[in-house]
């Protein structure tokens, strides 16, 4: 069964790519559709550029900058909101505000008062945000809620609440959300970058290929961007399943 469950997701990539290769037979269109082949040609060339990598790790940055202060300020708003239910109330209306903004918008507006290369930051926390709070929040409510009453009942302490009950439930729901959290963090900042016109950046890259009509480089950096996604949601999400059967 495990063996099938490996499998399966390979069969998938492989269909894409026998639709992809049947599309450019069809077409015969290296502008409007690249091959497979050119595409991977293009992705060797880009890995082998050494301005690559200094765009990779400003996304990246960017990337990690946009997650921490998201994660951070979603902690605190929803430790607030679990001590006062009339703040979590009031609270609820801006996060679904947060959340319903548009992302176009926002950056245009971002775009006035910041620099092109902290505008992709502003946008990622803007969208992360709401994500992480409703996320924590939810962890929170799954809480078993007969220990929540006992702690009530023999009046333990809040702090002894938050680190002996709350801590260890909610921690490894939020640690995995985190991963995915993280991961769309960074295709969140990739096109924040791409309008943004951010300099020395993946999204830069991805602009100026697309500028020169370079689409087997712009799908090459994309492809490389999807990678570098999935490589962080596997990854993350293998330590979080060692780290929850070492703590069992």
């Amino acid at each position: 069964m495990k063996k099938q469950a490996f499998w399966l997701p390979l069969v998938g990539v492989a269909a894409l790519v026998l639709v992809w290769t049947a599309a450019f037979a069809i077409l015969q269109n290296e502008y409007l559709l690249p091959s497979p082949l050119s595409v991977l040609q293009e992705l060797g060339k880009v890995f082998l550029t050494a301005a690559f990598y200094g765009a990779l790790f400003s996304t990246l940055l960017r990337a990690v900058i946009a997650f921490l202060i998201s994660l951070v300020l979603a902690a605190f708003f929803a430790l607030v909101s679990t001590l006062s239910p009339v703040f979590s109330k009031i609270f609820g209306g801006i996060v679904v505000i947060l959340r319903s903004l548009p992302t176009m918008a926002v950056l245009l507006l971002i775009l006035v008062g910041t620099t092109r290369s902290a505008a992709p930051v502003a946008v990622g926390v803007l969208t992360l945000f709401p994500l992480l709070y409703t996320a924590i929040i939810g962890a929170i409510g799954g809480v078993d809620r007969e220990l929540v009453e006992m702690c009530k009942v023999y009046k333990v302490p809040m702090k002894k609440r938050l680190l002996g009950l709350y801590l260890p439930s909610v921690l490894p729901r939020v640690a995995l959300e985190s991963v995915a959290a993280f991961s769309f963090s960074l295709k969140l900042v990739v096109s924040a970058e791409v309008l943004a016109s951010t300099y020395q950046s993946l999204g830069g890259w991805m602009q100026e290929a697309s500028l020169w009509a370079q689409t087997a480089k712009l799908m090459a950096i994309t492809a490389a961007v999807c990678a570098i996604g999935l490589l962080i949601e596997l990854v993350g999400g293998f330590l979080i399943k060692k780290w929850e059967d070492a703590l069992q």
